[in-house]
Formats: structure tokens, sequence, C-alpha cells
């Protein structure tokens, strides 16, 4: 895909276009956090991809300490299930998604 598409992606991915639904952060849980690919396209489909997922993660831990407890990469979208080790009101959930999204533009 060409950059400009990518980048296309990333602004909409930040303009705060989102499913409404309820929400429970609390300190010391577990959470469970799922997410699509732009369109639900099937960008996670090649090996190559769902390496730089696996690597976003890495960084992501890294960066923001977790305990990743469970994770399947599909064809369209991610499930994640992490104990963080920080509040996660302070940790913004989209970062992963852009670590990701670096390592694929």
């Amino acid at each position: 895909m060409p950059f400009s598409v990518w980048h296309d992606i990333i602004d909409l991915m930040n303009s705060g276009h989102r499913k409404t639904r309820k929400v429970y952060d609390r300190d010391g849980e577990a959470h469970f956090l799922t997410f699509s690919c732009f369109r639900r396209l099937p960008l996670l489909s090649k090996d190559r991809s769902c390496q730089w997922m696996v690597d976003a993660i890495r960084l992501s831990r890294s960066k923001h300490p977790f305990d990743l407890w469970a994770w399947v990469i599909m064809p369209e979208h991610v499930h994640l299930m992490l104990w963080p080790h920080t509040d996660v009101r302070r940790v913004p959930c989209s970062r992963l998604r852009e670590h990701a999204f670096h390592c694929l533009a």
C-alpha cells in the first residue's frame, strides 16, 4: 500500500470515530483489548505483517510495562489479554496501534 493510504488510515484512527461501548478500566484488574484493522481489511493476513504486530507489542511492553497473558492475531483484528503494571488510564491503548501502524508504514 502506498504511504498516502497508510497516512489516511492513521488520520482516520485519530479522528475520534469509534463504536460506542461500555468500558471498565479498574486499577489492579486484567484487561481484554480488541482492535480491528481499517475497514476490517485483512491487513494482518501475511506473516510479515503479523511479525510487525508482534514487534509493536514488544515495543509497547518496553515503554508501558504489562504482563501479556494471551493474544491472538487474526487477519483483520487482534485480541490481547493483559495485566498492566501501572494505572491504565495514564497509558492510552492507542499507543499499541500507533506502534503497529508505524511498522506498517
